[in-house]
């Protein structure tokens, strides 16, 4: 990277003006497209590793007359109403709205899956659907309300229902329902395979409660022989709007090194169905006053950032997050099983190649990244939450008969539907870890930023001195890193663009 030495300006790569509003309208019963491009205030679309689906809130100034199919007209009462004040009958809930807005950051051009798309372009490929209308103010001239869309599997969701039995996989049964329940395109389902089966039934619950369930169970399948087996449980379901993603929290970050590059930056590849390949390229974002920035690279900068470390000592105490104690009762055997966490042991035993070196800098009671955060050792040494848990062993064996069902038990009787201690405690500490420390950070609007992808971020030490002072800046090394996008919201406005994102650092997930 090139060295930085003098003040960059904010627009250098990324353009916070007005962005490209290709296309912004919404359809009627009818099918007649009211084009809102004209009467947008502001935009802000939502994507988020908790959420099961993808949201917007559009803001729109009314003045009574609109753009349908390409002409204009005037509207007694603007969109929504007439002079008499009631719903205009084309526009209600359910309605779907279709976008098109393209940023005008020229360092963003991702190719998807090798087939010339690009993630410049901020869009739903199943568009959006009116869920509510609020605020709605009106003055003699115009009209102010808020419009709230969702996705259409958030209003699917809502009227089907997992009523089958699943056996095998868990990846392989959360592909089905999203498949056949939610009916998502399979060019639109991001499904990693996990290392544990699960047999269940899904007693007429919603599609996404099933699976959010399920994640909680899964196990990713061992990458770079790294073992995942009580280990890396945990998983995360979750929309953006390149489709449904069953992702876990730890074999995300695993990336590959960009062969179409000199510079060998890790490049985060997606495995969807079929064998196809989303590749992002984790893009580099620097503080305003580091000390270097490669613009050719495509560096981006920070405008403004915040780190939220959130302590609490005796919440963590009872959630048991540093040390626990699991007791998994077999009534088959009449015996049972204890499950000891100690969060520690638990990095260390999860950082193989490092393990020698972590555990030499905690006998010498140096810092190191992933036990910053952590409380003094007399804190976590011994158990401060039990818990307890039933082995379902014995019930919904494999088999499509009972005659199958009986004989699957009988080769392998000991063998548990639903394997707890390899991953329930895993599961529940890395959850429990995932929004410990968050930092925000504010950037020039950037489309290509999308939720459960990694970005790398360079930040300076304070009191590092810096440039305008005489020094040369020093980089803070416990901020610096990787980072996975959590959460991620695009606000458009008619003048300005931006891009904010809760960032999580990887180091607490791998």
């Amino acid at each position: 990277m090139s060295n930085f030495q003098e003040k960059v300006p904010l627009n250098t790569n990324a353009a916070i003006a007005p962005v490209n509003i290709k296309k912004f309208v919404i359809s009627d019963r009818e099918g007649n497209a009211v084009d809102l491009t004209g009467s947008l205030t502001q935009f802000y679309f939502y994507e988020s590793v908790l959420s099961n689906y993808v949201s917007a809130t559009v803001e729109i100034v009314d003045s009574g007359y609109i753009y349908t199919n390409g002409k204009l007209k005037a509207s007694p009462g603007g969109i929504l109403g007439n002079s008499q004040g009631n719903l205009y009958p084309g526009i209600g809930g359910g309605n779907r709205v279709d976008f098109d807005i393209e940023d005008n950051n020229y360092n963003n051009r991702v190719d998807i899956d090798g087939r010339g798309k690009s993630l410049n372009n901020l869009k739903m490929y199943n568009g959006m659907y009116v869920s509510r209308i609020r605020d709605v103010s009106t003055s003699s001239l115009k009209n102010y309300y808020a419009i709230d869309l969702v996705s259409r599997e958030a209003f699917t969701n809502e009227l089907v229902r997992v009523s089958k039995r699943y056996d095998g996989k868990i990846s392989d049964s959360v592909k089905k329902i999203v498949k056949d329940v939610l009916r998502v395109e399979e060019s639109l389902i991001e499904v990693e395979e996990t290392a544990l089966t699960y047999n269940f039934i899904g007693n007429d619950s919603k599609p996404f409660g099933v699976c959010t369930k399920l994640a909680s169970k899964g196990v990713p399948l061992p990458v770079s022989n790294i073992p995942t087996i009580n280990r890396r449980a945990g998983f995360v379901f979750f929309q953006t709007r390149l489709g449904m993603h069953f992702v876990s929290l730890a074999n995300r970050f695993f990336g590959e090194e960009d062969k179409k590059s000199r510079s060998k930056r890790k490049v985060n590849v997606v495995n969807t169905s079929e064998g196809r390949k989303y590749t992002f390229r984790v893009k580099n974002f620097v503080s305003t006053s580091a000390k270097s920035i490669d613009l050719n690279q495509g560096d981006n900068l920070i405008l403004t950032y915040t780190v939220d470390t959130s302590l609490d000592t005796q919440k963590d105490l009872a959630l048991g997050s540093y040390n626990n104690r699991t007791i998994f009762f077999d009534f088959y055997s009449m015996d049972y099983k204890v499950r000891d966490f100690d969060i520690i042991a638990d990095i260390l035993d999860r950082n193989e190649v490092y393990k020698e070196t972590f555990t030499a800098a905690v006998l010498e009671g140096k810092t190191i990244p992933q036990l910053r955060a952590l409380p003094d050792r007399t804190l976590t040494y011994s158990p401060s939450r039990l818990m307890s848990h039933i082995l379902d062993i014995g019930t919904l064996p494999s088999g499509v008969t009972s005659e199958a069902e009986l004989e699957s038990w009988r080769n392998d009787p000991l063998n548990p539907t639903n394997d707890a201690p390899k991953n329930m405690v895993q599961s529940i500490m890395q959850y429990n870890n995932l929004f410990r420390e968050k930092l925000n950070i504010v950037i020039s609007g950037d489309f290509s930023m999308v939720a459960g992808n990694i970005i790398h971020c360079i930040f300076e030490a304070v009191g590092g001195g810096g440039s305008s002072v005489g020094n040369e800046p020093e980089e803070d090394k416990n901020l610096t890193g990787n980072y996975m996008i959590a959460n991620v919201c695009h606000r458009v406005t008619p003048t300005e663009t931006y891009t904010s994102m809760d960032l999580v650092p990887v180091a607490r997930l791998v």
